[in-house]
């Protein structure tokens, strides 16, 4: 079911009504719900966009009454030979957005749908329930666009969880695109790194050549003081850790020889999960030897 949970402003049609009267044109009442353009409010999410609803978030009352409106104007059009036509002609498409998470939504939180266009960088967002589960976009100019699903809370301004992004293509007039965003934990990130070994001018030294079995990530929650492993093969030079839940954690990264003893460390720090699904990157691990 789609919401609005921050202030709207009408469509803006060029124009006023009135301006329109007097020069006796010709004007569409559109029943293409509002917009409107919002800054954001938190480092985690996307900067400027413009939100959209899909539907009318006010009511049919309402749209009801603007139609009955448009009937009484168009007639009054008809009698001083005036033909009703629309201001709009640009091509928009939809997206149909399924999404699915890993963990319970939480207590009345939203599920934001971006639609990043590729091209102009313009950013539109639907706001439906976390629950619902699916969702269609206002319409959108066509285009190619990364899509992506935030869940927040109600008033916008915490970030739950933000999922991996899909891309789709509108290039049709009327297109409606299912979009099916791949599963992502509410309240689980994980660590990215890479690593390189060294030795003592810097040339770049094999796995083999310090008869390394692996590298390891040692993550210690603050929470718990439980600490979390992941042994990565030393060959791949990057990896990426299991889900750990969103905490503060204490990190380091290990040099294994072939039985599993460190053969060198990194320094300890501290770095925090803060979102579900967040890829906190831990940068580059230099070893040497």
């Amino acid at each position: 079911m789609l919401r609005a949970v921050r202030p709207l402003t009408a469509v803006q049609t060029g124009q006023s009504l009135a301006a329109k009267l007097r020069a006796c044109e010709c004007i569409e009442i559109l029943r293409s719900g509002c917009h409107a353009n919002l800054a954001a409010d938190n480092t985690n999410r996307p900067g400027d966009f413009t939100m959209r609803s899909a539907s009318n978030v006010w009511g049919e009352n309402i749209m009801n009454k603007l139609a009955l409106s448009a009937l009484m104007i168009g007639g009054l059009f008809q009698a001083t030979g005036c033909i009703i036509t629309t201001d709009n002609g640009d091509e928009v498409g939809s997206f149909d957005v399924a999404w699915s998470t890993d963990g319970a939504c939480p207590d009345g939180a939203a599920a934001e749908i971006i639609s990043l266009d590729v091209t102009t960088q313009e950013r539109f967002t639907d706001i439906y329930n976390c629950s619902d589960g699916a969702g269609v976009t206002a319409g959108l100019p066509l285009g190619l666009y990364d899509v992506w699903v935030e869940i927040t809370s109600a008033d916008g301004n915490s970030l739950f969880a933000q999922s991996n992004a899909v891309q789709g293509s509108l290039t049709r007039d009327g297109d409606l695109l299912p979009i099916n965003v791949p599963a992502f934990p509410i309240n689980d990130g994980y660590f990215g790194l890479t690593w390189s070994l060294l030795d003592g001018g810097g040339a770049a030294l094999t796995c083999a050549d310090v008869f390394s079995g692996g590298v390891d990530i040692v993550a210690t929650s603050a929470s718990t003081s439980e600490a979390l492993v992941d042994v990565f093969n030393c060959e791949d030079g990057t990896g990426v850790s299991a889900k750990y839940p969103i905490d503060t954690y204490t990190i380091v990264v290990d040099v294994l020889d072939e039985n599993d003893a460190a053969l060198g460390s990194s320094v300890a720090r501290e770095e925090s999960i803060t979102f579900g699904n967040e890829l906190v990157d831990l940068g580059n691990f230099d070893f040497t030897f």
